[in-house]
């Protein structure tokens, strides 16, 4: 919890150090904490894909969320079926992340799904990790960490990219 005698916040995910000085003005200081719970959100989402990707070569969607008291929830959505199409869940997941945002439970959600993209400054596509993330402030945004397959299961992962998305949970 940032306190305002706090000089610095380190979020130790995102390897960030960020300085809060008295002087901030309060929409400073909300653009802060905010970008610290979209890292975490964000962060700890990529971390759970690459490790699924590395033990199993795949993974289903699944998500993340942030409680209005500021705990970080691992979210999975199950239809019954064993191999669900990869939409179904992603679909679940918005549904239900939409349902905590309008009950005001939560501030932050995240839906972690494997995608086809094509990279900045690329023409062809690539195998990405995409978390979707959104902030009861109304930001939003699709953040992806392109990756290869290799010999042996072999994983390596490109520069990660960005780019603003539609609201869906906070609408």
């Amino acid at each position: 919890m940032i306190k305002a005698d706090h000089e610095q916040v380190f979020d130790k995910a995102a390897g960030m150090k960020v300085s809060i000085k008295a002087c901030d003005d309060f929409d400073g200081l909300v653009r802060i904490v905010r970008d610290l719970v979209e890292i975490q959100i964000i962060r700890r989402d990529q971390l759970v894909a690459q490790q699924m990707l590395a033990k199993h070569g795949e993974f289903f969607p699944f998500g993340s969320s942030m409680t209005a008291d500021g705990e970080i929830i691992a979210n999975g959505a199950y239809d019954g079926d064993e191999q669900p199409p990869s939409q179904q869940l992603i679909d679940l997941l918005t549904q239900a992340f939409r349902q905590q945002a309008t009950d005001g439970k939560i501030r932050a959600a995240a839906v972690c799904y494997d995608v086809r993209t094509i990279p900045p400054g690329q023409s062809e596509r690539t195998d990405a990790i995409c978390v979707s993330a959104e902030h009861q402030n109304g930001e939003a945004a699709d953040v992806y960490l392109p990756y290869k397959k290799g010999w042996f299961g072999k994983i390596s992962y490109g520069k990660i990219f960005g780019a603003a998305r539609k609201r869906e949970f906070f609408s």
